[in-house]
């Protein structure tokens, strides 16, 4: 148990123990005559190597497991690691360096209104975002504006609409609201203009949200003013969304 730990701690890049020593014990092992006696043999040899190297400080990143009964020794290729959750929990950002470790791809989108879109006065509207940035996973419709769940999680999206350019008067209002599975308001942003002028008006928004699998996310717009148009731009009429959890 003493050496898993020693060799354990070694990997993560802590020290084992003050003034660490020669496994001598080792030197005084007597193996039987069994084929399992044999086999531990052979492998309290590979091990006393190996602690040798650990020990003078010649020790690459190839790092022996022992499993409890010593009658394994399994190799752990630091580019590649696989092992259950509560080892690999154990790591740290600061315990692997000069390695790329790749994770699953979770579902995620990007997408922004590519021309100006009419928005009628007094009647909420969905906002078809119609040319993606990218779409891992394929969950967003860019014909419609909706992106579908694939998997239960948490969920953080974030979106912005840009009013065109027009003559507001005081109390008009214009907001975009994000949507849970179409009628289910769960975010607003906007506002409610305080002077009369001409000026464009930005809606932005952020929000985390708990889904479900096959739960829709959307935004619609809203406003009072007449006929308007929404400035189309990457930056100014956008809609993102990603699985964090």
């Amino acid at each position: 148990m003493l050496l898993r730990v020693m060799i354990f701690l070694l990997f993560l890049g802590l020290p084992c123990m003050a003034a660490p020593g020669p496994l001598t014990s080792l030197d005084t092992y007597s193996p039987g005559t069994t084929r399992n006696d044999q086999t531990s043999a052979k492998n309290f040899r590979n091990l006393s190597r190996r602690w040798s190297r650990v020990y003078d400080g010649t020790a690459s990143l190839e790092v022996s497991s022992v499993v409890s009964s010593l009658e394994t020794v399994a190799l752990l290729d630091a580019t590649s690691i696989e092992a259950d959750g509560a080892f690999i929990t154990t790591l740290t950002a600061t315990d692997i360096t000069a390695e790329t470790i790749s994770l699953t791809s979770q579902p995620g989108f990007s997408a922004y209104r590519a021309s100006g879109k009419s928005i009628a006065t007094g009647t909420e509207t969905t906002i078809d975002f119609t040319t993606e940035r990218y779409d891992i996973g394929g969950d967003f419709d860019s014909t419609t504006g909706i992106f579908t769940a694939p998997s239960d999680g948490i969920y953080t999206f974030s979106w912005g609409v840009w009013s065109g350019s027009a003559i507001w008067a005081t109390g008009h209002i214009w907001y975009a609201r994000c949507y849970l599975n179409d009628t289910t308001a769960v975010a607003d942003s906007g506002l409610q203009t305080q002077v009369a002028g001409t000026y464009a008006i930005s809606a932005n928004g952020s929000i985390i949200l708990q889904l479900s699998t096959g739960d829709t996310v959307r935004i619609k717009v809203y406003h009072t003013r007449g006929l308007n148009t929404l400035t189309a731009t990457i930056f100014q009429c956008y809609f993102s969304g990603h699985k964090i959890s």
